[in-house]
């Protein structure tokens, strides 16, 4: 029988599932506690959110919003770029992360 803090996160990650106008999937290992701090920082700014996520949960979430996720993409460390407002400016401000670290890598992205 699943936990219910479980069902709770699994019920949340549908929602932003279907609130986001855009999903990105990052590797983020390698990246330290400040430089995830940051990033969640400057994604923030840009009016989006970076978290990271149990893989076996958000694919559980994705099949209820009847989005297709290869599984080979749900493989180590995975964290979720959310853009609800602006599609753009959260990724920009991941991608220029990407730029000045190399970190993190991106896995899926998808958008509205």
């Amino acid at each position: 029988m699943p936990k219910p803090d479980k069902i709770y996160t699994v019920q949340n990650l549908v929602e932003k599932l279907k609130q986001a106008k855009a999903v990105v999937l990052a590797d983020y290992h390698g990246l330290n506690v400040s430089q995830l701090a940051k990033l969640r920082q400057e994604v923030k700014k840009a009016g989006g959110e970076f978290e990271v996520v149990k893989n076996t949960l958000l694919n559980r979430a994705a099949e209820e919003t009847k989005i297709k996720i290869d599984p080979e993409v749900l493989r180590g460390p995975t964290a979720v770029l959310w853009a609800y407002k602006d599609q753009i400016a959260p990724m920009k401000a991941l991608m220029n992360f990407v730029k000045v670290n190399n970190l993190p890598k991106i896995k899926f992205g998808l958008l509205e």
